[in-house]
């Protein structure tokens, strides 16, 4: 509704096919959660190594921008308020009927798989490494650990070498 009622005040008649809105709130999410690795020179200029996803979004909004521009901003504006988790929007990430699923039947085997496979790494090592590296995910410092056989000075000598 208020992309409809953005695109009257400017002037425009014709609202834009497609999954726009959607589609920039999820590049929205990506450019949140996904750390930027290394940077590339691309025409000379340096780019995070991510700029294919940003790339390809542009591309498929620049064709139709008067008609897409709107709904593609109204998607950004969107993924950027769920992803601050304002008023409380995280919450509503899954219907209440599908959590409690998840909770019921995927939540012990998700927690059996994660014990079995977890029990090789010490959480202090885990602790000290993540507060060492506060972007990385914990599941990745895991499976690094895991690589080096739990040792945490390879494992952070691996991380460095990484990042």
């Amino acid at each position: 509704a208020l992309t409809v009622a953005a695109m009257q005040l400017a002037g425009l008649r014709a609202v834009a096919g497609g999954p726009y809105a959607l589609l920039l709130a999820c590049v929205c999410q990506y450019w949140r959660l996904v750390p930027r690795s290394y940077y590339v020179r691309v025409a000379g200029v340096a780019v995070p190594d991510t700029w294919g996803v940003y790339a390809a979004a542009a591309c498929l909004v620049a064709p139709r921008l008067l008609v897409a521009g709107v709904p593609a901003a109204a998607g950004v504006v969107a993924g950027m308020a769920y992803s601050a988790d304002v008023a409380g929007l995280g919450r509503w990430r899954l219907p209440l009927w599908m959590a409690s699923l998840a909770r019921q039947w995927l939540a012990p085997v998700a927690s059996a798989r994660s014990a079995t496979t977890d029990a090789d790494v010490a959480p202090e090592h885990v602790d000290a490494i993540a507060g060492m590296f506060p972007d990385a995910r914990r599941e990745h410092i895991v499976e690094v650990l895991r690589m080096v056989g739990n040792d945490a000075n390879r494992a952070v000598a691996m991380l460095l070498d990484s990042s």
